[in-house]
């Protein structure tokens, strides 16, 4: 499992970006959805 982890801390740099990109695309896409609830 130690190793699985440190693997992963090696690896992040790649993931992370990634992760923020989904992370945003996410947002902004529940943002709209929000957004057009409102005014729909």
């Amino acid at each position: 499992m130690l190793k699985f982890i440190k693997h992963n801390l090696e690896t992040i740099t790649g993931v992370e970006i990634y992760a923020i990109l989904s992370l945003a695309i996410f947002f902004t896409f529940f943002l709209v959805l929000f957004y057009l609830g409102i005014y729909l």
